[in-house]
């Protein structure tokens, strides 16, 4: 299956959301992504003591057990996952690995739940309220297609993507002010 990184947040670690909401969360993106026809080579987050592959993982259907490869234990940086794997697209909260990706790799990022971040925060740490904001201008999750429609072709489907990405992110690039789009891109 055509594979895509998912990049974990544990957006717990504030005590606004409790952890369960947040592996909720987690879970149903990754059941949209799996039912999908994708793979997912998943990241927690390498600052959280407390990963949440395995508490997903039991929260997913056996079938999809086979697709839901952990790659936490890769003591490199979700960029370096992205060198590696080349995947398809890489889906988050909020990483940093979202920005990256797409400039950098020229893979496409794709959010959910961004709305989780202000709530996890109290609406505190401005800096990292300003990387959620930007966040919004990246397409929803919602936005993946179905790898299934495209056959086996991996070259359409990963145009197919990539053009969903870049069309979108060029339609809000147009609602960014001017001073904040330098930092954006």
């Amino acid at each position: 299956l055509p594979p895509i990184l998912f990049c974990a947040s544990p957006l717990w670690r504030f005590n606004r959301l409790t952890r369960d909401r947040v592996i909720n969360e987690h879970v149903k993106a990754a059941n949209f992504v799996l039912t999908k026809g994708y793979g997912i080579l998943f990241k927690d987050h390498p600052r959280s003591s407390l990963g949440i592959y395995e508490d997903v993982k039991k929260q997913l259907s056996k079938i999809h057990h086979r697709h839901f490869i952990d790659v936490s234990e890769v003591e490199d940086l979700a960029e370096n996952i992205i060198d590696e794997f080349n995947p398809f697209a890489v889906i988050g909260v909020g990483s940093t690995t979202l920005f990256n990706a797409p400039y950098i790799y020229n893979v496409p990022s794709f959010r959910f739940k961004t709305e989780l971040i202000p709530v996890s925060l109290n609406f505190q740490k401005h800096h990292i309220l300003n990387a959620a904001l930007k966040v919004r201008y990246l397409p929803c999750l919602s936005k993946l297609p179905s790898a299934e429609k495209f056959n086996n072709s991996r070259e359409d489907l990963r145009s197919e993507i990539i053009n969903i990405f870049y069309n979108y992110v060029n339609l809000s690039l147009i609602h960014i002010s001017e001073p904040t789009r330098p930092r954006l891109i």
